[in-house]
């Protein structure tokens, strides 16, 4: 979440020195950080380390640092749109690979397909409800910012 964040500041300030600095260190040390953890985990494995190397999970593990590094990249460039591209999927091919892992630490205790799953229709449409509402609120909010005479700095 810091990384995402930081990214975030370093583009919205992307056109302020200050601001694209603070959000190029929380988007560079929250992945460093992120990646010191994620080894340490994946050293921690013990017994199931090797049968993750045996699975599609180490591939997309391969994938998803090397596209860390390449969004790391762009950002640093202002290239904002290969960055935030390469960085959702790194977070797509992470959670792929920590998919992987939980199927072989759970092993014979749990298979995700046995559960049954109910829809809650009446949950989603309250979601959807205030989704929508929530759109409108911010497209007002917009339009009034951007409206003459509505910005006042």
């Amino acid at each position: 979440m810091i990384t995402v964040g930081g990214f975030f500041v370093g583009w919205l300030g992307r056109n302020d020195d200050q601001a694209f600095k603070v959000g190029k260190n929380f988007y560079l040390w929250g992945m460093a950080a992120a990646a010191l953890f994620g080894f340490i985990y994946l050293v921690t494995l013990g017994d199931y380390l090797v049968p993750f190397m045996r699975t599609p999970g180490i591939w997309a593990l391969t994938v998803g640092i090397v596209l860390s590094v390449g969004s790391l990249h762009f950002f640093f460039k202002k290239k904002f749109l290969p960055a935030s591209t390469m960085l959702i999927v790194s977070l797509v091919t992470m959670v792929m690979s920590r998919h992987y892992v939980r199927l072989l630490r759970l092993g014979d205790h749990f298979e995700p397909m046995s559960l049954r799953v109910e829809p809650q229709w009446s949950v989603l449409v309250i979601f959807l409800a205030c989704f929508v509402i929530a759109i409108g609120l911010v497209w007002c909010m917009l339009r009034l910012f951007f409206a003459p005479g509505g910005r006042q700095d």
